[in-house]
């Protein structure tokens, strides 16, 4: 029995090593085939490459989006630098015209022409001579009349006409319309210094103002709204003299609405509005600060303030005190009652230390008239009260 369990455990050895031979065999055979494989045919080797090769491609690929996103940057922050290097000039330029206007009440003092403007801006510029023939007074005289022309025939004569009243414009409809067209920005060039006031058409070629709105200046220059751009003057006549403070300026006909001037003095308690360009508004005005900066075509908003007469000064010439609001800048503006007839000529301030209330005076409508007369200016009166 124990012999028979012997050789059969003998016979499952041989059996099992049988089996096992085969499967040996079949492995070292794999595994030499794949060992005499060259290695550029080895599908994992080239796996390998290709992922190397991606890998790099990206690589290249966001360093130069990180290259270029860097160059972006640094032109974008040299534009920002240049924009704010412009905006800072800009606002030193703008803050120097500024302080120019807080200074003396009608004039700009000497220092426009130590300011140098910013590259693509320029100073305010004043035409020349422009097409205006007459001799300009010296301050304190008047100048002689204008030459009268020849005598025209009457074909001539009808044609002017004719031409006059295609020129002539609607009358404007409201009070307010009729100030803004006819009141007009002064500035001349005195000297060394800019001077700046305001004045009033009195005819269609003719302005009046202050004699210290333009001191000793010849040629002066006015805009308004109307008028649409700067245009040239010259200063026919100027007097300082006995109380006076008048200027006449000459210039082409305008297509404007004169006012009439009173010959009448206006009464106490009488309602009045000032009109002009006080500075304290026009360096706010962003069309007054395109014009200092050059645009011929901005023109500022013309200022209104309303009161009522509270005295009339009782000397020569009469002056009006009245409660509306006139500052620097306003002078040679038109003082307008109700029917917006000139009853005075705003020409300045005065300030109670004690009560710091101000008191502005103008010179009456009557002494404008006979200055007027007296060197053959031509103007529309209104006798009515």
């Amino acid at each position: 029995m124990a012999d028979e369990t012997k050789e059969n455990a003998q016979a499952a050895e041989k059996g099992a090593a049988a089996t096992a031979g085969p499967a040996k065999g079949a492995a070292a055979a794999a595994g030499a085939g794949t060992a005499l494989l060259p290695w550029y045919k080895r599908p994992l080797f080239w796996s390998v490459v290709l992922l190397v090769l991606i890998g790099l491609l990206l690589a290249l690929l966001m360093h130069q989006k990180w290259v270029r996103e860097q160059e972006i940057a640094a032109d974008q922050e040299k534009a920002l630098q240049a924009l704010k290097q412009k905006n800072d000039e800009q606002e030193a330029y703008l803050n120097q015209l500024r302080s120019l206007l807080k200074k003396d009440p009608c004039a700009i003092e000497p220092g426009l022409s130590g300011i140098t403007p910013p590259e693509g801006n320029a100073l305010p510029v004043l035409p020349g001579n422009g097409s205006q023939n007459e001799a300009p007074a010296q301050s304190g005289t008047a100048a002689p009349a204008a030459p009268a022309k020849a005598p025209e025939s009457s074909a001539q004569a009808g044609e002017s006409a004719k031409q006059q009243s295609a020129q002539t414009p609607a009358k404007p409809g409201t009070q307010a319309a009729l100030l803004e067209q006819s009141t007009v920005m002064i500035l001349a060039l005195d000297a060394d210094k800019l001077t700046m006031g305001s004045g009033f058409f009195i005819a269609k070629d003719t302005i009046l103002t202050n004699a210290h709105v333009v001191g000793t200046a010849k040629q002066a220059v006015f805009i308004n709204k109307r008028i649409g751009k700067v245009r040239n003057a010259a200063v026919l006549l100027r007097t300082n003299a006995q109380g006076l403070d008048f200027a006449v300026l000459k210039t082409d006909p305008m297509d404007v609405t004169p006012l009439k001037i009173s010959t009448q003095t206006v009464g106490r308690t009488e309602k009045v509005s000032a009109w002009g360009f006080p500075g304290m508004v026009a360096s706010n005005d962003p069309k007054f600060l395109k014009l200092l900066h050059g645009d011929a075509s901005s023109a500022p908003e013309v200022v209104y303030t309303e009161g009522s007469v509270s005295v009339i000064l009782d000397r020569k010439p009469p002056l009006i005190v009245h409660s509306a609001t006139v500052s620097q800048g306003s002078s040679g503006g038109p003082l307008v009652n109700e029917k917006g007839t000139v009853v005075g000529i705003n020409t300045m301030i005065q300030l109670d230390n004690q009560s710091y209330r101000q008191s502005s005076l103008a010179i009456a409508s009557p002494t404008i008239a006979a200055f007027l007369k007296a060197n053959n200016v031509a103007f529309e009166a209104d006798e009515g009260k």
